[in-house]
């Protein structure tokens, strides 16, 4: 997630001093298993989110949905965001295992509902660069564009739940990997990161469109 400092300024106004139960209180989407930890509940909420996202960002017309002068990504550059970094999760998932030995075994875990509020107050800056979304004008053929969009989100989310049905569960404590602004997190953390990634960059559409 890339988020620029005047950005960052815009979302700490609208969060105040506002704990995480007040922050759960007004985001879009809410997992029906609020604290997954187990292989079977991360699977669930990953479909959960998959879900909640098509419906969400599928009830936007679209010159709401390409619109970009709200501050900001768009909703279609939020959308294709979280698209491209679980792909990109999802390429990360395919190399051999043995080469996250290289980051150690985390002996002390955060559980889901902590690495959320750890993600959502961190001061740090992701420079996405290339990576970050480029502009999506407004098409002729807007639902068709937004059906599309939304059938790769689902499709990166099915390739993910593919690749974690023949992950061991040990695995997922016995592998780290490097987040960028968080550092060594474990395999297990790094799927809980991907579930909130798409939260909390659904919140941040509907905070832009609801004010």
């Amino acid at each position: 997630m890339y988020v620029n400092e005047n950005t960052k300024k815009k979302q700490r106004k609208v969060l105040g001093k506002l704990n995480i139960l007040d922050y759960r209180n007004n985001i879009m989407i809410l997992l029906k298993i609020e604290n997954p930890h187990s292989k079977a509940e991360i699977l669930a909420s990953i479909e959960d989110v998959n879900q909640q996202v098509c419906s969400f960002f599928g009830s936007l017309k679209p010159e709401v949905f390409f619109h970009n002068g709200f501050g900001g990504w768009s909703a279609a550059q939020n959308l294709s965001h979280i698209t491209e970094i679980t792909f990109y999760f999802v390429l990360l998932l395919k190399l051999p295992r043995f080469l996250l030995l290289l980051f150690g075994e985390r002996s002390k875990q955060k559980d889901f509902q902590a690495l959320h509020k750890e993600y959502i107050y961190s001061d740090k800056v992701i420079p996405l660069g290339p990576l970050a979304p480029s502009t999506i004008p407004v098409p002729r053929n807007g639902e068709e564009v937004i059906r599309k969009m939304l059938d790769k989100w689902s499709d990166t989310c099915n390739q993910l739940m593919s690749v974690l049905r023949d992950v061991p569960e040990e695995d997922f404590d016995k592998y780290s990997m490097l987040h960028p602004t968080l550092g060594i997190l474990s395999y297990r953390e790094m799927l809980y990161i991907i579930v909130i990634h798409a939260i909390h960059h659904s919140y941040k559409v509907e905070q832009k469109i609801r004010y």
